[in-house]
């Protein structure tokens, strides 16, 4: 009883402080001076990591690249420079779904067995649907065991999986549980191959043809669809380390891309229009998880909403081996802030980081003028 007294008191002066800080943060117009300034302190502190950041506020943005991109080669990180985005991949596969539900090619309330027919266990998969896949809610595991079993390569641990290997499991399933909240790579996974089936695309081809293309996000697909300006990973000891490759369950995490093409996403996320309305759709809650809500691929942090009266924050973030990524949209102030990293475990670090950016864009207007204002 102690133990949760002190933690509760703790939350309270913690949630006090944060409130002060921000009280105390004033206009002073120089937002993209402050985003970089503090930018470059943090990767001198954190001196492995090379960092691509992006604040959108409205339609402006500022996006910027700090440190190494490549250390060995001692090229620097620029907003040209390609990242492995990790589970940020499942925002765009639930996108993808909500684009072929609006066509009607898809219906997010019926079943897996509805769409995979003989190649699934009927009596597991009838009661699971694809809005359950997209909201964590499927009772699926993670990883099943049977795969985590195979992946015995640290460095690409998914290459030694296969398209059968996955099939072979929705005829014999493993480990599904009651349909609570559990993040399950598998759920989005069988999402994408499902998505494929449908529109008999591949996922690479179904991402360019629905959204890149009409985004101009040219440098964004699915691993080696995009190797130029692909920065080095390094991992949590600050090692070179592989880049993932998927031969399945590529809609939960293979997807590449870099800050300038990131900025375009985020603008789409706020702006008006038939693309935006998609996006919209996706954010809306569809259950609940602790601290917040959960949509189709986001979460929502409702905590910010009663704190610091700026909204939910919606929000993903993404690792592989040798990379951390992080977005963030406040919808209510029409902020997005996104952090790319090229060395793996470092969400931690940079969804801080991220999340001073937002208390900072929430209260800071931008430049009239400055170098990398968009």
């Amino acid at each position: 009883m102690i133990v949760l007294l002190a933690f509760f008191f703790l939350v309270i002066a913690t949630a006090g402080f944060l409130y002060y800080r921000i009280q105390k943060i004033q206009d002073t117009g120089n937002l993209a001076q402050r985003i970089d300034q503090e930018s470059v302190v943090f990767v001198n502190k954190n001196h492995q990591l090379g960092l691509a950041i992006a604040v959108i506020k409205k339609d402006t943005a500022f996006f910027r690249g700090f440190g190494f991109a490549d250390r060995e080669k001692k090229t620097m990180v620029d907003s040209s420079t390609v990242f492995e985005i990790g589970s940020i991949t499942k925002i765009f596969t639930a996108e993808l779904a909500e684009i072929l539900s609006q066509k009607g090619i898809i219906d997010w309330q019926k079943s897996v067995a509805d769409y995979m027919m003989e190649d699934c266990k009927q009596e597991e998969f009838s009661h699971v649907t694809l809005l359950d896949l997209a909201s964590h809610h499927s009772g699926l595991p993670r990883l099943p065991k049977v795969f985590l079993d195979k992946m015995k390569d640290e460095c690409r641990p998914y290459e030694s999986l296969t398209e059968q290997d996955l099939l072979d499991y929705l005829q014999k399933p493993e480990e599904i549980t009651d349909k609570n909240y559990q993040y399950s790579n598998l759920g989005f996974g069988i999402l994408g191959m499902i998505l494929e089936r449908v529109s008999m695309k591949s996922f690479d081809q179904l991402l360019k043809e629905e959204i890149t293309a009409s985004l101009n996000m040219n440098s964004t697909g699915v691993g080696d669809s995009v190797s130029s300006n692909l920065a080095q990973g390094y991992d949590a000891n600050g090692k070179p380390t592989c880049y993932w490759n998927f031969p399945v369950l590529g809609a939960a995490g293979a997807i590449r891309s870099n800050i300038k093409d990131l900025v375009r996403f985020g603008k789409a996320q706020l702006a008006m229009g038939k693309m935006s309305e998609i996006f919209t759709a996706t954010r809306k809650p569809v259950g609940a998880i602790p601290g917040g809500q959960i949509s189709k691929g986001w979460h929502i942090d409702s905590r910010s909403k009663y704190l610091f009266n700026f909204g939910d924050i919606v929000w993903h973030n993404g690792g592989t081996g040798g990379f951390s990524s992080y977005i963030g949209i406040l919808p209510k102030k029409q902020i997005a802030i996104i952090v790319l990293a090229n060395q793996s475990n470092a969400n931690s670090k940079i969804e801080k980081l991220a999340y001073r950016f937002l208390l900072l864009a929430s209260k800071v207007s931008f430049e009239k003028t400055i170098q990398g204002l968009q």
